[in-house]
Formats: structure tokens, C-alpha cells, sequence
């Protein structure tokens, strides 16, 4: 993110910048400008847990440059989430070393502040800032507010002080929030008069340390420098400023050169009042660069395989045979579908697997990809094993591994490719190779039988009874390379090929020394960040190590070559746990880091929000995919209108349709897992569209139904329990125009069937549910209150369930037959109107139905959205108190929790974001809750973002893991679902995937199941 200073700047003044950002993940990798001034970390980086960042830096003694000629970027590790940069620039200041104090706090009130920090300097410049979840009012009292961003709201303000003593920073804010506050005290320059440049450094040196690197020494001959400037040249005629070193540096090496070139060196010194003459010109020429290493010495090792030929989330393989350390671990991983991904590939020596090529899917039938895990731990022979999580079970999964020698330990993928068909040949695409000696390595995944190896391939395994391939080639020189493998016949095939480098020649570095500084901190209560020291060049990973005790340590990951942090997740709240570190390379391990514990706290008992993430659309309708990942559409599903959001990467892929505006429709899920949209948006409001339209979660692709009879907007669909779908309401041109038919669905025929006898006028978006004894009943309206009705397919008659209007902005069926609804529904184009906070029950499986009200929310709501968790219970999160949709000061928060043991709703955790019309809430099968959108509808304000929420329950330890689970059952019959943590399981339901849109999710379902513990499940 780069800012530039608009006004000139003085040489010898103080660059300050002030970096915050709404998230906790992404670091500060570096803070430079256009001048090359250096710039420095005066405090920070300082943490508000999972939500705020904020560092100060500074630059002394800044070059001179004219008005918007100097831009100050700062780069980030990762994306920063709304990142507010402030850069200002101070004169009077020391120009040698200006940090006297600083003080840094965090906190949650309505005013920011930092702890008294002492100063030991007379006259000190006192600079402060912000980062807050809120808004900033003003500056605190004696200070000078320098600027407030918008519309972050975060202060940089200042104050002079000519005594030393005890001061702190404050600054109010709009109310209580996240906060972070930091101040830095700058020392004035010392008083008197500059002093004169100084003098030239003498006996400048050159010498040439390799074919990259030049080393330069020289003689200070001044006491009042600041530093010294170090020019090169490649003519002796142009010069070029490549440095600044230190005020006392005699010495500094040039690195990254040209081999067999001459370089010229020159420097002088500088300080306030400028720069001296040059230093003699010095020279050297780098040598010549190496000659190129012999090929390494590549070696298969060892392979085995395992082909599951039922459904399963998690496959493990072990290596029979003894690994060596430093060696190269391949998996390559296929199964016969396009809609379970995989989650993880872990082993038991805690290796770090890394995705080389894939997934590559033959739609609908096939996927691929190929992990590899390098320099890895030596195992004795069958103590490691493999394995593949998937993210839903897997079909005919079939999982490849081999163990491979004489491979780069640190960078170890030269060039992969992929291609898919249907003839009797699987291959690949040439890739062009950039090393000279490299291991190629291919598989294959196929609906028939791999005969053999590829013409100059070798086959390592043909795994039975699949019958899909790993093979092998080993090339010497650059090139052209492709792979092939004959099948028995034609049929679908994915065929994948990396090449993997040899390790370079010459002997193997020593083993690594050990890392310093280790620490541990709780960054929450199921999460502890770990940091520390690296002290050595030649390693190639980092091995962490956790215990609960400080005597049995685990290895729980092996942190990459360059690491120096970790986030060590799913941890359980109020725990200490204790963490050593050690460097590996392939010469073995360094000795242990010091050991660094945390505790962590207490979960929160109301839950916990994540940071709002931005999206680049406002999430109106969204729906949960088999994949895990979700459909979400704006007002337009065209350009970049439609996306699918990726919770495990947070990552957001545009699927645009420009077929038809799908905004206003109404979907749900077709048993096959096929997004089904009725409906949409004729280019103004209250007009409906005929389209039905179909999204496939495999190949993320849309497509076209048959049309239904005739055009709904705002119409609703309901999964039938035969797989068919039914559309009712809507309106078709006008306003309060409903269409009055429902509509049935066939997906097996592609057509459409009018239940002609059940004509009823019902306000768009019903609330449709279906019933234990295949009845709907319509229990309320998103546009007004209406009396509860049900509709038998079979005879196609409606009848009254309860006569009483009574509201429901949003519903949701809680147990098969019973239905929950809450809040004011009412027309947003209508005049604002109070909410309600009223909440009511029934029981359709009763002989006499009817509503009960039972205990209100805690804040009236309009437009909120209620989704059903998978304990039962039922979450209600947005809304407003007032049903004008631009009373955005009336938004609640505040998400609240239902119980259906006590009726009652318990107050949980307030989320930053106003989310009134048009805001979606979906449940995530990690349990988590996604809330976004919000806005499309003026005067209301547009949130294109999203933030996630934890109940509670994610807080009480690890998540039960699902080992494997049939991928489908039928009605009124017993399934068996595998599980490690069998112990620990006290209820299990059913949840169907959600689909949501304006306050009312379409699909989601509740079941709870009875299930009986089995010996290993």
C-alpha cells in the first residue's frame, strides 16, 4: 500500500508511519520510499486478539525531495484487512538517534489510551496513534489531532512537552470497541549549532568475495557523521547510491552481482548539515561463477498404496520400508468424484506436505492431485504413515505413496502439467524443464485400467483393482518432457507430471544451529502464536514440538526453511501448553530452542466474531455447496456479481451469469447437490422473470432449466422429499401481482406441473416448511404477517392451521414439525414502522396446531435472519429496531442464541457490521456461521463484507472428526458413521445445507437421530 507526501520535504527531517489493520494474520514484511530513506520499527507490532494491528516506524534524517516525489509503501506478509496507513514528517528532531520512550496498550472502552511512559529527555516530541473498531472523535486532552482517517476513523495526533516526566495518550471514540493505542516520544535535536559536514572517509577497499558478492571497508576520519553513503559504478563515470550504513560502519558487503564484472565503489560521509567529499575510488571484479555440479545421484526408495472401495473422509497408508532423512515424500491422490476436496495430507512424522499440481477434474467423474513433503524425517520402517482428509467421503479414493532420494531439500518442484480425456492413452502436455537433472514423476486416475508405463517411463505402482498408475523417468538434460500410460480402453482419464529437481552438488551442509527466543502467546482461547529467533543459513524447515505437561513433547508441524512464527490452532481454553523448537536440514537436527509456554483463556461465553473481511459484492443470496464452499450473488449475477467464497482460504472465485438477473429469486438444493435458482429480476422491481437456472458446485458452472410457466419475483422453493421442487408465491409484474399457482419442479423430466386446484394469494417469500406427513405449511411472510396455512400435494387444498395474523420476519423449523418465527416482517418500501421482538412457536405434529408465544428477544428486529445450529439451537443475528431500511443507527448487533429445551434467547456477541435488508446468515460445516451483505436498497448503506461467527460450542475443545460416512441413505434406515472420538459423542443430527435470502433460509433442515455406539466407531 503506497501513500505518497504531497508537499516538499527538508533533508535532516523525521519520517513518521503510522501502520494498523483489522486483523491479527498479516505482518508488516517491510516499510521503504521512493528516496531510500531507512526506515525503523519504533513500537509495535501491538494486538487486540484476532482483530486489530498497529506498528509505528520512523525514518531520521530524511533526504531532501520536492513535492510529491517521495512515497512511503509498506508490504504486507499477506492481505491486510482494512489497512490504514498515516505517514507525517516532523522537523527539530534528533537526526541521529530521535526514540526516547514509547507505551502501547489495548482495550475496549469508549476512549483509547496508553500507560505513562517516563521520558528522559527535556524536550520531546510526543507522537500517538490509533486503530479502532469504532471511531475516533477527537484528539485527547493536550494534544493536537494531526489527521483522522475516513472512514476507518483512526487518529494520528501530537503533543510538545520541554520537561521530562510521566505522559500518556488518550483519545475518545463514537463508543466501546476493539482498540489499539500506541505513543512514540521523539528527542529534539540537541541545541547549538549544526555541526560542519564531516570529513571523507579514506583507504576505501574492494575485494571480491565470490562471483555474487564484493566486500568494501574504509576509514572514518569524522566524529560527527550520521552515516556514510556507498555509491557503485559498472563505467567509473555514473554513479549510483546504494546504501546508507551506519554512523560507525566501516565496512559493508555488496551482494547479489553479476558474475565476471568489474564494479567502482565510492563513498562519503553525511550528516545534518550534509554530506563530505568522496573517498578514493576502489574497484574489483567478481570472479567467475562455478562450474555447473555433476548430476546428483536421484533414486526411487520405496512406494505403497491404498484403494478404499467404499465412501471415506480419511485414508492412511503407511511406508513399509525405513526413510531416510532429507529424502522426498510424493502422494498422489485420486478418487472417483468432482465434489469431496481434500482438507489435509499429514503424516505421523509431522512432514509438510505442499500441493505440487491438481486438483484437475474430468467433470463429474474424476479428480487428481499430487502432494510432496521435502527433506523429510527419518522413520524406521512402517513408524510413519500417511494420511488424506477429505472434506466430504471420498469415492473410490486411491491414495499413492513413494519415498524418492537425491532430491533439492529446500526447492524441490521444477515444472508440473496436467490434461484429461477419453481415449485409450492417458497423458500429459509437454512442460519445459529449467533444470538439467531432474526426476520425473506422473499418475494417473482413470475409469478404466492403466496397462503399463509410458514409452522411457518406469512403472512403481499399479494400484489394484483401480488400476491407475505412478511412474517415473529420470532426464539429464533441459527439455520438452511429457508423460503417457496405456489404457485398456477408453473412458475418462486425469493424468498429472512434476518434475522434481536433484539436490545440488557438493557435501551436505552441517547440521543446523539451534533457534533462540522461542515464545508463546494465547492469542485466544483455542489458539497460541509462537515466534522466535532463527540462528542458522543452512536449514531447510523449523520442527515444532507441544506438550501439555513440559516432559512428552509431540512434533505438531514442521514450520517452513525462513519461519519464524507459527499459530498453533484447536487448542482447548483454559490449558497450558508448552512448545520447544529445533532447525532441520538433511544433515539432521539442531538442539532444542529454550521451551515457551501460554494458557489459554477462558472461552468466551457469549462466542467470538472474526474480523470483517471485504468482499467485492453485497452477499444477497447465499447457499452452502457440497464442496463446503459458497454460492453467493449480488442485484446482478453478471461481471463480478457472483462468486463462490471459500471458507477454509477465505478466498473468493467469480462465477458471473449473464443469462438472467438472478437477483430477487428464490433456490434451494436438488438431491444431487445442484444449486436450483426460480426466478429473478426483469430490470425493475416487482417484475418477475420465467427462468429456472441450475449451478453445478463440480465444474462451477451454470445452466438452464425449463422455464416455468409463468415469471416470478421474489417467489420461494422448497425441497420435496421425493427430490422434485416446488415454487410458490412471487410476484409476476406489478406490485402485489402474486403468482397465485404453485409450481412443481421435475428435474428427472425437466418440466413443470401446476397444482391448477391450490391457487392462493400469498405475499412474496413465504415461509414455507415441509411437514412430517408431507403437508407445507406457510407459517409467515418476509413482506407482512399473515395466518398459517397448509397445503396437501395430493389433494391440492389448503387449509387454515391457525387463523391468527400474527408476525414473523424470519422462520425456522427447529425439529421435524416444529417451526420457530420471530421479529416484525413488513414491506421495506412502506414507511418505517417499530420492530417487534415477539417470538412464537408451533407444533405441527399436535392434533390441533396452533402458536404460542413464548419469551421475546432481547432487541426488536425487522429483516434479521434466523439459522438453525447443529445442537438445536437457533441463532438470530441482524436486523433492525426499525423497519426503515435507512435508520442504519437502529441495526442491532447483537447475535442471540434460542433455546428450544427453555424458549428463551440469550444475548451473545456483537458483530461490527450493521446487517439489515438483504444481509444472508449461512451455517458452515465446521459449525461456524457466516454473516454477510446487507444494503441494494437507498437510502441503506451497502456492506460488501463478511464476518464469521464461533458459538460457543466450538469452544469447549477439538471438533469430533468423521472418518468415513455413506454419501447417501434412505428413509426409516439405520447408517453407520465412523468416528475416533465415539467417547466423546453425546447427540447426532442431520442438517441440511443451507440457502438463503431476504431473512429466510429455503433449505435448511434440522433432524436430530438416534444412534447407537459401536466397538471402533
Amino acid at each position: 500500500m503506497s501513500v505518497p507526501f504531497t508537499a516538499a520535504q527538508s533533508a535532516g527531517d523525521l519520517s513518521v508511519v503510522v501502520v494498523g489493520w483489522n486483523d491479527t494474520t498479516a505482518q508488516v514484511t517491510s516499510v521503504t520510499d521512493t528516496k531510500g530513506n531507512a526506515y525503523q520499527l519504533a513500537v509495535g507490532p501491538t494486538l487486540f486478539a484476532d482483530t486489530l494491528t498497529q506498528s509505528i516506524y520512523y525514518a531520521r534524517n530524511i533526504a531532501a525531495a520536492a513535492a510529491g516525489a517521495n512515497t512511503v509503501t509498506v508490504t504486507f506478509s499477506v492481505a491486510a484487512a482494512f489497512a490504514d496507513i498515516r505517514i507525517l514528517e516532523y522537523a527539530g528532531l534528533d537526526p541521529a538517534s530521535p526514540v526516547d520512550v514509547t507505551a502501547s496498550a489495548t482495550g475496549s472502552t469508549a476512549t483509547s489510551s496508553t500507560p505513562p511512559a517516563v521520558t528522559t529527555n527535556a524536550s520531546d516530541l510526543l507522537l500517538a496513534a490509533n486503530t479502532v473498531a469504532t471511531w475516533t472523535t477527537g484528539a485527547g486532552a493536550g494534544w493536537t489531532s494531526r489527521v483522522i482517517t475516513a472512514p476507518n476513523g483512526d487518529i494520528a495526533e501530537d503533543q510538545v512537552v520541554s520537561t521530562a516526566g510521566s505522559y500518556g495518550a488518550t483519545a475518545p471514540l463514537s463508543s466501546a470497541g476493539p482498540w489499539v493505542m500506541q505513543m512514540v516520544a521523539f528527542k529534539a535535536a540537541p541545541s547549538g549549532p549544526p555541526p560542519p559536514p564531516p570529513t571523507a572517509p579514506t583507504n576505501l577497499a574492494a575485494r571480491a568475495a565470490s562471483s555474487a558478492q564484493i566486500d568494501l571497508s574504509w576509514t572514518n576520519t569524522s566524529t560527527t557523521q550520521t552515516g556514510v553513503k556507498v555509491e557503485r559504478s559498472t563505467d567509473n563515470v555514473t554513479f549510483t547510491q546504494i546504501a546508507v550504513a551506519g554512523a560507525t560502519a566501516a565496512s559493508y558487503s555488496d551482494v547479489g552481482l553479476s558474475a565476471s564484472t568489474t564494479y567502482f565503489y565510492r563513498a562519503r560521509a553525511t550528516n545534518a548539515s550534509g554530506d563530505s567529499p568522496y573517498s578514493n575510488t576502489a574497484s574489483a571484479t567478481t570472479s567467475s561463477p562455478p562450474p555447473p555440479p555433476p548430476p546428483p545421484s536421484i533414486a526411487f526408495v520405496q512406494t505403497n498404496y491404498a484403494t478404499p472401495q467404499n465412501p471415506v473422509t480419511t485414508v492412511s497408508v503407511p511406508f513399509t520400508a525405513a526413510q531416510s532423512a532429507g529424502d522426498l515424500s510424493v502422494v498422489a491422490v485420486g478418487w472417483n468424484d468432482t465434489t469431496a476436496q481434500v482438507t489435509s495430507v499429514t503424516d505421523t512424522k509431522g512432514n509438510a506436505y505442499q500441493l505440487a499440481v491438481g486438483p484437475t477434474l474430468f467433470p463429474g467423474a474424476l479428480t487428481q492431485s499430487i502432494y510432496y513433503a521435502r527433506s523429510v524425517a527419518a522413520a524406521a520402517a512402517g513408524a510413519n504413515t500417511v494420511t488424506v482428509t477429505f472434506s466430504i467421503a471420498a469415492v473410490f479414493a486411491d491414495i499413492r505413496i513413494l519415498e524418492y532420494a537425491g532430491l533439492d531439500p529446500v526447492s524441490p518442484v521444477d515444472v508440473t502439467a496436467s490434461g484429461t480425456g477419453s481415449t485409450a492413452t492417458s497423458s500429459t502436455p509437454p512442460a519445459l524443464t529449467t533444470n538439467a537433472s531432474d526426476l520425473l514423476f506422473a499418475a494417473n486416475m482413470v475409469a478404466t485400467t492403466t496397462t503399463g508405463a509410458g514409452t522411457g517411463w518406469t512403472s512403481r505402482v499399479i494400484t489394484a483393482p483401480d488400476g491407475d498408475i505412478a511412474e517415473d523417468q529420470i532426464v539429464s538434460a533441459t527439455g520438452s518432457y511429457g508423460a503417457t500410460a496405456p489404457l485398456s480402453g477408453g473412458g475418462p482419464w486425469v493424468m498429472q507430471m512434476v518434475a522434481f529437481k536433484a539436490a545440488p552438488s557438493g557435501p551436505p551442509p552441517p547440521p543446523p544451529t539451534a533457534p533462540t527466543s522461542l515464545a508463546a502467546t494465547a492469542a485466544s482461547s483455542a489458539r497460541i502464536d509462537l515466534s522466535w529467533t532463527n540462528t542458522s543459513t543452512t536449514q531447510t524447515g523449523v520442527k515444532i514440538e507441544r506438550s501439555t505437561d513440559n516432559v512428552t513433547f509431540t512434533q505438531i508441524a514442521l514450520a517452513g526453511a525462513t519461519a519464524a512464527s507459527f499459530s498453533d490452532v484447536g487448542l482447548s481454553a483454559s490449558t497450558t501448553y508448552f512448545y520447544r523448537v529445533r532447525a532441520t536440514n538433511a544433515s539432521g537436527d539442531s538442539a532444542y530452542s529454550n521451551t515457551a509456554s501460554a494458557t489459554t483463556p477462558v472461552a468466551p461465553p457469549r462466542g467470538q466474531w472474526s474480523a470483517r473481511v471485504a468482499w467485492p459484492l453485497v452477499a444477497i443470496h447465499m447457499t452452502l455447496l457440497p464442496t463446503g464452499k459458497v454460492l453467493t450473488w449480488d442485484d446482478h449475477t453478471d461481471g463480478d456479481g457472483a462468486h463462490v467464497f471459500d471458507p477454509g482460504t477465505n478466498s473468493l472465485t467469480a462465477v458471473p451469469f449473464s443469462t438472467a438477473n438472478l437477483f430477487c429469486s428464490g433456490h434451494a438444493l436438488l438431491p444431487d447437490g445442484r444449486v436450483f435458482v426460480a426466478g429473478g429480476h426483469n430490470a425493475s422491481a416487482h417484475v418477475g422473470i420465467p427462468n429456472a437456472t441450475i449451478f453445478d458446485s463440480a465444474s462451477q458452472g451454470w445452466s438452464s432449466a425449463a422455464a416455468m410457466p409463468e415469471a416470478r419475483w421474489y417467489p420461494t422453493v422448497t425441497a420435496l422429499p421425493d427430490g422434485r421442487v416446488l415454487v410458490t408465491a412471487g410476484e409476476i409484474n406489478c406490485d402485489e401481482c402474486n403468482a397465485l399457482i404453485p409450481a412443481i419442479y421435475d428435474r428427472a423430466a425437466n418440466s413443470w406441473t401446476q397444482l391448477t386446484r391450490a391457487s392462493q394469494n400469498l405475499p412474496y417469500y413465504t415461509h414455507m416448511f415441509v411437514l412430517p406427513d408431507g403437508r407445507l405449511l406457510a407459517a409467515s411472510a418476509n413482506r407482512r404477517a399473515i395466518a398459517s396455512l397448509a397445503l396437501d400435494l395430493a389433494t391440492q387444498v389448503w387449509s387454515v392451521v391457525d387463523p391468527a395474523v400474527l408476525d414473523g420476519g424470519s422462520a425456522a423449523t427447529y425439529a421435524p414439525g416444529k417451526i420457530v418465527k420471530s421479529g416484525l416482517g413488513r414491506d421495506p418500501d412502506l414507511p418505517g414502522a417499530p420492530s417487534v421482538a415477539t417470538t412464537y412457536v408451533i407444533d405441527m405434529t399436535r392434533p390441533l396446531p396452533a402458536w404460542r408465544q413464548t419469551a421475546p428477544m432481547a432487541f426488536p428486529r425487522t429483516e434479521h435472519n434466523l439459522t438453525l445450529l447443529p445442537d438445536g439451537s437457533v441463532l438470530v443475528t441482524g436486523g433492525s429496531r426499525n423497519s426503515d431500511v435507512g435508520a442504519t443507527a437502529e441495526a442491532v448487533l447483537e447475535a442471540e442464541l434460542w433455546s428450544p429445551i427453555t424458549e428463551t434467547w440469550t444475548v451473545m456477541a456483537a458483530m461490527q457490521t450493521p446487517r439489515m435488508y438483504h444481509s444472508t446468515a449461512l451455517l458452515l460445516p465446521d459449525g461456524r456461521v457466516l454473516v454477510a451483505g446487507g444494503g441494494r436498497d437507498f437510502p441503506e448503506v451497502d456492506q460488501p463484507s463478511a464476518e464469521i461467527y464461533s458459538p460457543p460450542y466450538l469452544f469447549r475443545g477439538a471438533r469430533p472428526a468423521i472418518t468415513s460416512a455413506p454419501t447417501g441413505i434412505q428413509y426409516a434406515t439405520a447408517f453407520s458413521v465412523a468416528t475416533p472420538d465415539g467417547a466423546r459423542v453425546a447427540a447426532a443430527s442431520l442438517v441440511g445445507l443451507g440457502s438463503v435470502t431476504h431473512a429466510f433460509n429455503q433449505n435448511q433442515r434440522f433432524v436430530p437421530v438416534t444412534f447407537q455406539p459401536s466397538a471402533g466407531a
